[in-house]
């Protein structure tokens, strides 16, 4: 294995799950239910058209304000996630976020069984725009249509707080290929090496499914 550079040390060592303290939140506890869940996904996903194995799912997303009792979680989720993320983060930036918007989890759960806590999603109301400062979900919760049911939200938060259009920039870091492929659609673009900056409105918000991938149901500027 190799080394990485010493200012993403912190970081790579925090994945590693010898290094991990045991059972620190419910979904540690839970991990080897989630590697058996997937697998049964796995199975169904193969058998089935994609857009079957999703109405075949039977996803429930729930989405509750940030609170104490989930705050572990969420600093866990925050450190640990690499893939969709809008750019690095560290636990820091979730005290950050509470203090200057707003943040909520989301949980979720199918037929195959709970993923538990998935996703950190922080917000921030600048009058008419809503923006999306900071985004985290798990990457066993990829591609099950959460991310399209977390944007429906944002779409119906963004309504309830009289913004016309929800911002949402993603940097580019080694890993998170995931979120700014999602930017990228979004945008009714493909996917570069620099940031995917998208301002859309909540209805098209609401319009988007990631797997598809024509621009023409997409308003965006930037």
């Amino acid at each position: 294995m190799t080394c990485p550079p010493a200012e993403a040390l912190e970081s790579f060592l925090t994945r590693l799950w010898p290094l991990v303290p045991l059972a620190a939140t419910i979904e540690d506890r839970l991990r080897a239910d989630f590697y058996r869940q997937e697998s049964d996904r796995d199975h169904a996903r193969a058998a089935l058209e994609f857009e079957e194995f999703l109405d075949q799912l039977a996803l429930e997303v729930d989405i509750e304000p940030l609170t104490e009792d989930t705050t572990t979680r969420a600093r866990q989720l925050v450190r640990r996630t690499t893939q969709f993320t809008l750019g690095t983060a560290t636990a820091d930036d979730l005290d950050r976020w509470r203090e200057h918007g707003e943040v909520w989890t989301a949980t979720a759960r199918d037929r195959f069984g709970d993923y538990g806590l998935i996703s950190v999603l922080a917000l921030r109301n600048e009058g008419d725009v809503l923006r999306i400062t900071g985004w985290q979900l798990s990457c066993r919760a990829l591609a099950r249509g959460v991310e399209e049911r977390l944007l429906q939200w944002v779409a119906d938060r963004a309504d309830a707080l009289g913004c016309a259009t929800v911002h949402l920039s993603v940097d580019h870091t080694p890993r998170n290929e995931p979120a700014r492929r999602l930017a990228a659609r979004l945008h009714g673009s493909s996917t570069s090496e620099g940031p995917q900056t998208v301002t859309i409105t909540p209805n098209r918000l609401r319009e988007f499914r990631s797997w598809h991938t024509t621009a023409n149901t997409q308003e965006v500027t930037g």
